[in-house]
């Protein structure tokens, strides 16, 4: 499972994530992919986000074999994103 939620992502990136996840609330997609298309749409987003960052992010969510049974991965400095602290594993929000 795998969780995505964005701010003002580019119109080829939304079609592309269109195309493989069902979008269930403007910009949140939700799905199931294989690890090796999550790298690939990892680095997709992370070249669509590099573009412009002052604007642009993208929070990525997926199932994971550690305590909390996912990880977060972060692109971009959007408005109103919280530092992710990682303590022993376990990922925390900071306000």
């Amino acid at each position: 499972m795998i969780v995505i939620v964005s701010e003002k992502i580019s119109y080829e990136l939304k079609k592309i994530l269109i195309q493989h996840l069902l979008e269930v609330k403007c910009d949140v997609f939700i799905g199931n992919l294989s690890s090796s298309m999550r790298r690939s749409l990892c680095d997709l987003i992370q070249k669509d986000v590099e573009i412009c960052q002052k604007t642009r992010s993208v929070t990525i969510i997926w199932n994971y074999k550690n305590e909390q049974k996912f990880k977060i991965k972060r692109y971009g400095n959007g408005r109103k994103l919280k530092k992710i602290i990682d303590l022993d594993g376990i990922l925390l929000f900071a306000k």
